[in-house]
């Protein structure tokens, strides 16, 4: 069974943005999956930090399906960290789904949850998978960050072969024949560099290296060379013949690159340690390792200035272990072969040809110096060793090995020189250090320079972050040394400068070294630390140091000790760039309006003496040049001697034999071995043959297996995406329905309870519109029952004066007119009666539309309300209507009546006597009208004849009744005057009007 692949999940934090400033704390990202707490080295808090890291976790495909099947998130969250105190301070958080996560790198913002900050701050990260079958860096240098994201493919060096690749380069560089090398991804890959190699001088003992046990006559006569591979490419140094006199021209390699400082980092760190080889031919005798990771060692993300890697490395056999471990020959500790080794990388800027070409060949000491001279004609300071805390111990050891075998080199060249009156003839070769005479010996010396603080400054109104930077020349120091990190600059403060210590070692004599540094200053340069991430660095001072003030102080030596040191302890002025120039440096006098602040300083100069190795050489030689002269004379005296007896003669015969018989044997064995190795040879290809044709079917078998993986891992994949999908949709759905219908209930119910409470009320109200309409049939039934009364007392009355008309003797016009009024008294008094009637039969009528409608509620509530509202307007409307047809006929006859009582009071005026008692009835008919309006009872008046009242009274109902019925067809709009209902109402009136 194949084992399952095993991938990293990796978050990747690139950077973030709406962060607050907050100088006093670091941002830290910590995340917890799979068990195990992940966290990013610590940022500075900006607005806009620049996280560049990453955090990965190692999956298998079953523990990866497993975390997607629970939904897994990835927590990750944010701390603010004091720079004093470890305690940390949450700012926020933010998740990241494991589903989404495939194997391309996808990046978005990332909004912080719960965070304390108003912004609101947001993170700019993505989350993907990687594999961990060797595409990516395996170096355990490349710590977790923006290295670990670049895959084998993208530290690969490759050519720029396209035709817009090369037209871009030929147009921002006027060189267009260069060979551009690409690292990195195409997109990130735009800044131009060049990457300089460089073979030096080779340490004696080279010879050593040599296995005794091996004949190296048999290898194509080539010579001896150093080659190194780097960016694709095998470098080779020119050759030379012999081990011992290596004399190697100092040639420069160059490569032009294309690529960014992280990336670069990343690759150097990836080819760690490039190896150096010594062949012969084509067999490799030796090798050296170059630690190519200390060449962009600081996290920088620009390279301002040129970074160089130098120095001698010790050259180790290529097969140390075994048989042939005993054949090398054994060299003492301190006198193992080195080869000298350079590389130097730098950014190129918008410049000629020329001028690059320039820039990147180091600068002498001497104008004189040609590039094909040795390294012991070189005048002055022969090496330097720079240290300082914030280098490593590696480094320490690697320039210590250069300075101690170059001086040895020069040394005992200079020493082994032979005098004037020896017989080889061959003159003595000058070594000097620019005026010194051969006399003076070279001394070994160390010079420390540490930048201590800076105070009293008072340049500007906010607080900076600044740092010191200064080159030195003399030294051959080419890096530059810095104070990093900067440090906050506040005004009129003294702050301390951190890792100012730097020692350089080095070896010339003391008229030289007095010379050198009085004559050249050292200009230390303080620099403002821009806040952008790609800002420049401005400069904001500069400072001049005379080292040269060292050699003024007193001399202390040492206790049991024959080194002597030098102590200066000073403070310099530091001078505005903005108000000085650079060569008023060189001046004595500084105005006091241009200085800025102070730097303190301090110097030390360590004599360690001469160098103990020239005195032993120098012994040895002297010792080597008598034991020669000694054993000369010796021998020829011996030979004067010896030559002449037999037994020498037999001696030098059995030599030569025995020389002729080794020669013959030696070469039988070449010959054997030849044969074997050829049978070897053959048999070796054959097996090898054997061996690439299985290696070859079983890879096609492999790979034919592994497309087929592939495929179904691709199937099961877009399932497994689809799977989701519709998970996601139906439970999408169902959450959509469910929130539907929950609305729908809610709104049903209020929508019952809303009408239920509406309908309560007018339930309320239809009730008390019943109890009214009742009161109101109950008054109704009163008052019809008081007019039938009245219409009874009224026939009465009528029934009484009929009963007089025969004792009377009145006019028969006047007896005529009396029973017309009394018939329009008795149609009044039926219409009335009518009236009544009328209104309580509607009063009937509505009481039971309201018994129906109450009924129908459950059904119509709210057209029951509009319907009552209805009938509510028109019976009101009615009664306002029929109350005005009563007012108005009563006024009618009240007119009439009055007409009537005029006339009678004229006939009375003109001597008629016998019209009394009709005047006394047609006022007493006035009266029973006027307390028939004002609903009064009127008894009182009532004739002694109770049967004329009664007849009188129920005619009189009769008639207003017939009226009043009239009156309510007529009033409904339904009937006209001319139908015959109304005509026979009208008959009917008159008929009753007509008896009265």
């Amino acid at each position: 069974m194949l084992p399952q692949p095993r991938w990293l999940v990796v978050a990747a934090l690139i950077s973030g943005r709406n962060f607050p400033e907050r100088p006093d704390y670091h941002l830290v990202c910590e995340a917890r999956f799979n068990n195990e707490v992940l966290s990013t080295d610590p940022m500075p808090h900006t607005v806009q930090p620049l996280f560049e890291q990453e955090l990965a976790w190692e999956l298998d495909r079953s523990r990866l399906k497993q975390h997607r099947l629970h939904r897994t998130v990835l927590k990750i969250q944010l701390y603010a960290v004091h720079t004093s105190t470890p305690v940390k301070e949450a700012v926020g958080m933010f998740m990241l789904d494991l589903r989404s996560c495939s194997f391309s790198k996808e990046y978005k913002w990332f909004r912080l949850l719960h965070c304390k900050y108003k912004g609101p701050p947001e993170v700019f990260c993505g989350i993907y998978l990687d594999t961990n079958e060797g595409d990516v860096v395996r170096n355990q240098v490349v710590k977790s960050g923006f290295g670990a994201s670049l895959s084998a493919a993208d530290l690969t060096p490759r050519v720029l072969s396209l035709r817009e690749d090369v037209e871009r380069t030929a147009n921002s560089d006027p060189t267009s024949q260069r060979v551009w090398h690409v690292i990195g991804p195409k997109a990130l890959s735009k800044k131009p560099f060049l990457l300089t190699l460089k073979f030096g001088e080779v340490s004696n003992n080279l010879a050593s290296l040599i296995p005794i046990t091996k004949d190296l006559s048999t290898e194509s006569h080539s010579g001896f060379y150093f080659s190194c591979d780097i960016l694709g490419t095998s470098v080779a140094a020119s050759r030379f013949d012999s081990p011992v006199q290596t004399n190697l021209s100092p040639e420069e390699h160059q490569f032009f690159i294309r690529s960014t400082v992280g990336v670069l980092r990343a690759y150097f760190q990836q080819i760690s340690p490039i190896p150096v080889k010594l062949y012969y031919g084509t067999r490799c005798l030796a090798r050296a390792l170059v630690a190519s990771d200390r060449l962009l060692a600081s996290a920088d993300s620009t390279l301002q200035n040129a970074v160089i890697l130098e120095g001698y490395f010790q050259l180790l056999p290529a097969e140390p272990s075994g048989k042939n471990a005993s054949s090398m020959i054994l060299t003492d500790e301190d006198d193992k072969p080195c080869v000298s080794f350079s590389l130097q990388l730098r950014e190129l800027q918008d410049r000629t040809p020329t001028q690059i070409q320039t820039s990147s060949q180091p600068q002498p000491i001497c104008d004189s110096v040609k590039p094909n001279e040795r390294a012991d004609h070189v005048p002055g300071i022969l090496r330097q060793r720079n240290w300082s805390p914030a280098r490593s111990k590696s480094d320490e050891r690697t320039q210590g090995i250069a300075a101690h075998v170059s001086l040895l080199d020069a040394q005992h060249k200079e020493l082994t020189k032979p005098d004037k009156g020896d017989d080889s003839g061959v003159n003595q070769s000058e070594v000097g250090l620019g005026n010194s005479s051969p006399k003076q010996f070279i001394r070994r010396f160390c010079y420390t320079i540490e930048l201590r603080s800076l105070k009293y400054f008072h340049s500007s109104d906010e607080e900076t972050k600044v740092y010191a930077r200064y080159v030195y020349p003399p030294f051959e120091s080419g890096a530059p040394v810095m104070t990093m990190p900067p440090v906050a600059l506040p005004r009129n403060e003294e702050v301390i400068l951190p890792n100012g210590f730097c020692a350089f070692e080095f070896a010339a004599s003391l008229p030289e070294l007095r010379e050198r540094i009085t004559a050249t200053p050292l200009v230390v340069e303080v620099f403002v630390r821009s806040e952008e991430p790609q800002g420049s660095d401005s400069l904001l001072g500069r400072s001049m140091i005379q080292l040269g003030a060292i050699f003024n102080c007193p001399i202390h030596k040492a206790p049991n000790s024959k080194s002597t040191t030098q102590r200066y302890a000073g403070v310099a002025e530091l001078v505005s760039i903005r108000s000085v120039s650079e060569n008023d440096l060189s001046g004595s006098g500084v105005q006091s309006d241009r200085i800025v602040g102070q730097l303190v300083y301090s110097l030390l100069l360590e004599d360690h003496g001469p160098h103990l190795m020239m005195k032993d050489t120098e012994t040895e030689h002297k010792q080597a040049i008598i034991s020669e002269s000694e054993m000369g004379e010796n021998k020829l005296h011996k030979l004067e001697d010896v030559r002449s007896t037999a037994e020498y003669r037999t001696a030098f015969e059995l030599e030569l034999w025995r020389a002729n018989e080794e020669a013959k044997f030696t070469a039988r064995l070449k010959q054997r071995e030849q044969l074997l190795m050829a049978t070897l040879a053959e048999e070796w290809h054959k097996r090898d043959n054997e061996r690439e044709a299985i290696c070859r079917k079983k890879l096609s078998e492999y790979q034919t297996l592994e497309d087929k993986l592939r495929s179904t891992l691709a199937e099961l994949a877009t399932r497994e995406c689809q799977l989701a999908a519709g998970e996601t949709e139906l439970a999408r759905i169902r959450q959509e329905t469910a929130q539907q219908a929950e609305l729908k209930r809610k709104e049903t119910a209020q929508q019952a309870r809303a009408e239920i409470r509406e309908l309560e009320i007018q339930l309320k109200m239809e009730k008390t519109e019943s109890q009214r309409w009742r009161e109101q049939a109950e008054e109704l039934r009163a008052r019809y029952t008081d007019l039938e009364n009245e219409l009874n007392s009224v026939r009465n009355r009528l029934v009484q004066a009929q009963s007089h008309k025969s004792s009377e003797s009145i006019d028969r016009n006047r007896s005529e007119q009396q029973p017309a009024s009394y018939q329009l008294e008795l149609a009044k008094l039926a219409t009335e009666l009518a009236k009544s009637r009328e209104t309580i039969m509607e009063a009937r009528r509505q009481l039971e539309d309201a018994q129906r409608g109450r009924d129908r509620y459950k059904h119509l509530w709210t057209r029951a309300l509009h319907e009552v509202a209805r009938v509510k307007q028109e019976a009101d409307f009615n009664a306002r209507q029929s109350l005005a047809r009563r007012e108005a006929e009563l006024e009618q006859l009240r007119m009439r009546y009055l007409n009537m009582e005029e006339k009678e009071i004229m006939a009375k005026a003109a001597g008629m006597p016998e019209s009394q008692p009709a005047a006394s009835k047609t006022h007493e008919c006035v009266q029973v009208y006027g307390s028939t309006r004002d609903r009064t009872d009127s008894h009182q008046n009532v004739p002694d004849s109770s049967g004329i009242e009664q007849k009188q009274s129920a005619a009189d109902s009769e008639l207003e009744r017939l009226m009043e019925e009239r009156d309510s067809l007529l009033g409904t709009g339904v009937y006209e005057p001319d139908d015959p209902i109304i005509i026979n109402l009208e008959k009917r009136i008159q008929d009753l009007l007509s008896q009265q």
